[in-house]
């Protein structure tokens, strides 16, 4: 899929309308996505007991330090397992 056409989804009654590189020239044929390759895995969970609690109240920044660093520790989990995936799949489309 190189594209999506909302226009076209909404006026089919469908989720995405998927633009393909053989679409229109082979007609609705050409917008059956070719097969991939996919592997799914979850990772263990992420610990956060050495994270302060979060305190609530109207004297608090909406934006704590703490959990800046816990969103960074979550990405780059996410993205170290993805790369991890990606060259143990190899080749999208094989």
């Amino acid at each position: 899929m190189i594209g999506n056409l909302p226009p076209l989804a909404r006026l089919l009654g469908l989720p995405y309308f998927p633009v393909t590189p053989l679409f229109p020239w082979l007609g609705p044929l050409g917008a059956i996505p070719l097969p991939s390759n996919w592997i799914i895995e979850f990772c263990p969970p992420v610990p956060t007991d050495t994270f302060p609690a979060r305190e609530t109240g109207a004297g608090r920044d909406s934006c704590d330090p703490s959990v800046s660093c816990l969103a960074d520790t979550v990405r780059d989990t996410i993205q170290r397992k993805l790369d991890e995936l990606v060259a143990e799949r190899g080749p999208a489309f094989s």
